[in-house]
């Protein structure tokens, strides 16, 4: 249900609470260093199938305090994916050996006590109407399937550069 005076969605059609106010959203900027979130602490972690169930916030507080590595996150993640890939065949172009060698690069930056907020590591998945450079974007159809493009969607860089 949209409320146009509040320029946002309700939560649930039953819930008065509107998204705006359950969120800190930025006044100024929607950049990813302009926005913040709390993070918990102490999160409680004993093995990586753990991970499978927790929030965004939950994984990024774990990176963060550098109890887990990214690339620890990123092969449980893509373990999983590919775990239920034969029973729904979800994927159209994995970029595995792209989100490990990523995670590692985010794993040196962290050594190197460089944190680049709550994203960073956070796996994710993208619809392939996105483009991403050097790689296929078939847009949802067919006739694209072998489509390569050199650049890269806002969304698709942003993600890349902050998760």
């Amino acid at each position: 249900l949209y409320n146009p005076a509040a320029g946002a969605f309700l939560y649930r059609n039953d819930d008065t609470t509107l998204v705006r106010e359950m969120i800190q959203l930025p006044n100024s900027s929607n950049m990813p260093e302009d926005v913040s979130f709390d993070l918990p602490t102490n999160v409680s972690y004993s093995q990586p199938s753990d991970l499978i169930w927790m929030t965004i916030h939950e994984m990024a507080s774990l990176i963060r305090d550098r109890t887990i590595s990214c690339e620890l996150l990123v092969s449980t993640f893509i373990d999983r994916m590919l775990e239920y890939e034969d029973y729904l065949a979800y994927l159209v172009q994995p970029l595995t050996e792209t989100a490990r060698a990523t995670a590692l690069e985010m794993d040196a930056k962290l050594a190197n006590g460089e944190y680049l907020g709550p994203m960073m590591c956070i796996p994710f998945g993208l619809k392939d109407h996105h483009q991403v450079a050097d790689e296929y974007t078939s847009f949802g159809n067919i006739l694209f399937a072998r489509n390569k493009l050199t650049t890269k969607s806002k969304v698709a860089e942003t993600l890349m550069k902050y998760g």
